[in-house]
């Protein structure tokens, strides 16, 4: 029998995409698919959209399965679905998906479908499909967009994004204990930003930065966390930041997370689930987190791989509640173990995002 051969139709190196392009790597390293790539010089910025998706199509990618079936992939934040590219698909899977808001275009609602949690992410092996992204597409994106792209290179993209061996870790037993490391969004850094976006940031940034001080006096040593250190923060939230910025480097946070069995996840960007959520989950934690704005694939579930707070009151309530009872802290990261497994690691996610497709058929 045939494997299915799946063209990448490539035009971007956004973060966004290295679990989508990592997924299929693997996919093609099992043998179970065969993989080929084509660039593209789709244009990324689009100034007639609103302002917070004129880049949007950094995040985006299509994929042809045996030259007849179109797969989409939406990785970006918000919740909007590209109209273009969703006409030109046959299926459309989301990263943002709610049920609510596809159902309000009921033309389209039966072919688009959730993609499930996101987060960046390499193989372990060199992957050359992706060098030849780095050195095919860099100079494409340079000359149509370099002010979103000027920083790139091959040095940094791949020092930037960690390896699959870093983010993957069965549960263990570890003294209770809580970490929040995270960031703050200057609301009006950019004049194009709508009015309703920068109180979206703004109240993100407050937010976090009531939960940093309620963690920080009521559970003590027992908690780290703070704001990594920018310029912005260092104006706004002098007294709430990280003692020193080298522990939020990725490698770093990354060695640091592996020894704290409970971390709080909040509301990312246009009410996205963070990539720190999903980080959480392929390392087996026990999760406090925001209400999920969005839907996700699978069994994940409130109160099964997660504790859901509203208020930074709630979130010290319910990290207590995970610091105290150890039985429902590891039976959550044994819940979160299989669910990596089975629907967030990048090589399992784009297989149902496949086999999903081809019952279609």
């Amino acid at each position: 029998m045939s494997k299915i051969k799946c063209k990448l139709i490539s035009h971007s190196l956004s973060h966004h995409l290295s679990q989508i392009y990592t997924g299929f790597l693997l996919l093609a390293k099992r043998g179970l698919i065969e993989l080929e790539q084509e660039l593209s010089d789709d244009v990324i910025i689009d100034k007639t959209r609103a302002q917070h998706l004129q880049d949007a199509r950094h995040a985006h990618l299509t994929v042809v399965l045996n030259d007849q079936l179109t797969i989409h992939y939406d990785t970006h934040d918000a919740i909007e679905v590209d109209e273009q590219y969703l006409q030109n698909c046959d299926i459309y899977f989301k990263r943002s998906f709610s049920e609510s808001y596809i159902g309000k275009t009921p033309k389209y609602s039966n072919k688009i479908f959730p993609l499930g949690l996101n987060y960046k992410v390499l193989s372990n092996d060199v992957d050359w499909l992706a060098v030849k992204r780095v050195f095919g597409l860099n100079y494409k994106l340079n000359q149509k967009c370099a002010a979103l792209f000027e920083s790139l290179d091959v040095y940094n993209f791949i020092k930037a994004t960690p390896r699959l061996k870093a983010l993957e870790a069965l549960p263990y037993n570890l003294p209770a204990k809580a970490l929040f490391l995270v960031t703050a969004y200057d609301p009006y850094n950019n004049p194009e930003r709508s009015e309703f976006k920068a109180e979206e940031r703004a109240h993100i940034n407050e937010s976090r930065a009531n939960c940093i001080r309620l963690l920080r006096r009521e559970l003590g040593d027992k908690f780290f966390g703070g704001f990594q250190q920018t310029d912005f923060t260092v104006k706004h939230y002098k007294n709430l930041l990280v003692p020193d910025n080298r522990i939020t480097r990725k490698g770093n946070y990354l060695k640091n997370l592996r020894s704290y069995p409970i971390c709080i996840a909040t509301t990312g960007l246009h009410d996205s689930i963070g990539w720190k959520f999903a980080e959480y989950v392929a390392l087996s934690k026990a999760i406090v987190s925001e209400k999920l704005m969005f839907e996700v694939p699978g069994d994940f579930a409130k109160d099964k791989n997660y504790l859901e707070f509203t208020t930074p009151e709630e979130c010290v309530t319910q990290s207590l509640t995970l610091m105290e009872d150890p039985q429902l802290r590891y039976q959550m990261m044994i819940n979160n173990a299989r669910y990596y497994q089975s629907n967030l690691k990048p090589d399992c996610l784009i297989l149902n995002t496949l086999l999903k497709s081809l019952s279609l058929l």
